[in-house]
């Protein structure tokens, strides 16, 4: 076999591993993402709302009822005229996202190969100039 051969050969097989893996790989994170990012997200949520409902409990802030709670004592906030008392803070319902449909995309897939061609490239080129210092009739000959 020539060299260019050789060459050629290498950068076929690094292609086709890398290639396969991607495909593998994209399908594999694919498939586990969405779990496991709903899952982290539900206990992000009730642990800003639990971290929430402490912060009102100790400053005192009006609960949903229009009841105040401070240091175990209950007192009634309601103002007759709905009008909030100055430096108040005025409680604001959060509507936190309940889950994530998936993060794979087509963009994303296409980003993957392009960074799989630059790397089999560079690891290819690696394999080509070592396979190119030598002559591929005296390494077979040599083996033992």
């Amino acid at each position: 076999m020539k060299k260019g051969k050789v060459s050629l050969q290498f950068i076929t097989e690094l292609f086709l591993v890398t290639f396969t893996c991607i495909i593998i790989g994209a399908g594999v994170g694919a498939a586990v993402s969405v779990p496991i990012t709903n899952s982290l997200l539900k206990s992000q949520v009730s642990s800003v709302e639990a971290a929430a409902t402490t912060q009102a409990s100790s400053f005192g802030r009006p609960n949903a009822n229009g009841t105040t709670t401070n240091s175990g004592t209950t007192t009634n906030s309601k103002n007759n005229d709905n009008m909030a008392t100055p430096g108040a803070i005025v409680a604001t319902t959060t509507n936190y996202i309940s889950e994530v449909s998936s993060a794979t995309n087509f963009t994303v897939i296409l980003q993957l190969m392009g960074i799989g061609i630059i790397l089999t490239l560079i690891s290819s080129c690696a394999a080509v100039i070592f396979v190119l210092r030598y002559e591929p009739l005296k390494i077979l000959t040599n083996r033992d």
